[in-house]
């Protein structure tokens, strides 16, 4: 999706997210945009970008070659021959393990859309002809059905699948076991679409070794996370059924208001993550208490003060000045005023 950012403000939203590298397309006028990031564990070099797509290619977890072509395609019909011709070009470019990923701005049939009202289809012919020309297939996707949603709460009410993935023959033969999954959409207007490469199986420990250990940790769980996490997951389950098959305005009255319930369950979850964070860390001289102390610093930090003039002034020995000034004459006040 289009993220409508300046030039640089893209960039500092990831070093706050711990991406160490990244790519940025800034915006055009009011729309537009686009961001990659990755860690410096992925092995990522971008070859190519513009106001639609950013064209990368990288190593896999087996030191295998791939390229990864991002891409925000333009909803205005009228616009979308220049993604194309792009795509074309890169077609002759890459060879092998090509996937394009992204929002594609496009339904392919009418059970890609829920609406009360019922519209033709436009540019869905000329989308598979593209795709077949650039010998690309849809990977397919589990979980949530529809991607997008405007959100509306009258009969204009509409839910679409948006974001998709396709790749080229080679790259399903290489991944076989991948999975792409779509969550359902809960903050934005778009949901989650996540691609797994390895789809590998959670370690496990021995029974025999940790059968102790692993009745405390589930007691341990279910009495901080557990409450609240299962009421998560629950709750998303209910809102991708709802998100699935909504046919009438209640319907969407209901997933506008389980949809609200489920922020406020997960902001209790971060809330208690974070509560738990400090009980386990304490405030031991650690990376973790020293970041925090110098967060705690930077709120309370006094950076500007209004002067009598009305003016503000954000010159520190200026602010010391007015400070100790104001304490001196409310000490020597013979009735100060209450405050």
């Amino acid at each position: 999706m289009e993220t409508k950012l300046d030039r640089g403000k893209g960039l500092d939203i990831l070093r706050k997210c711990s991406f160490l590298n990244g790519w940025e397309v800034p915006r055009e006028g009011l729309n537009g945009g686009l961001l990659l990031g990755w860690s410096s564990k992925q092995k990522l070099t971008v070859q190519y970008s513009s106001r639609h797509m950013i064209h990368s290619e990288m190593l896999d977890h087996k030191g295998n070659p791939l390229s990864i072509t991002f891409i925000y395609r333009q909803p205005d019909h009228t616009k979308r021959e220049e993604v194309s011709i792009q795509l074309k070009h890169l077609r002759h470019i890459v060879r092998t393990n090509w996937l394009c990923i992204g929002d594609f701005n496009q339904i392919l049939s009418y059970d890609d859309k829920f609406a009360f009202d019922s519209r033709k289809i436009i540019g869905a012919d000329l989308f598979q002809q593209i795709l077949s020309e650039l010998e690309l297939c849809e990977l397919e996707a589990k979980g949530q059905k529809y991607t997008w949603m405007n959100r509306r709460e009258n009969e204009s009410f509409v839910m679409e699948k948006l974001d998709r993935a396709f790749a080229t023959v080679d790259w399903i033969n290489s991944y076989p076991q991948y999975t792409l999954h779509s969550h359902p959409i809960i903050r934005s207007d778009y949901g989650v679409i996540l691609l797994d490469l390895e789809n590998k199986h959670p370690f496990r420990f021995k029974k025999n070794k940790l059968a102790n250990v692993r009745k405390q940790f589930i007691k341990w769980n279910k009495e901080v996370f557990g409450r609240v996490e299962k009421e998560i997951r629950t709750k998303q389950q209910l809102l991708q059924n709802l998100q699935d098959f909504i046919h009438t305005l209640e319907d969407v009255r209901r997933e506008e208001e389980l949809r609200e319930d489920l922020l406020i369950k997960e902001d209790i979850k971060w809330a208690q993550k974070a509560r738990c964070d400090w009980v386990i860390q304490g405030d031991r001289n650690t990376k973790y208490f020293q970041t925090v102390v110098k967060q705690r610093r930077a709120k309370n930090k006094i950076v500007s003060l209004r002067k009598d003039d009305g003016t503000l002034t954000e010159n520190f020995e200026k602010i010391e000045s007015i400070t100790v000034s104001h304490f001196k004459n409310k000490f020597i006040e013979t009735n100060p005023k209450l405050v």
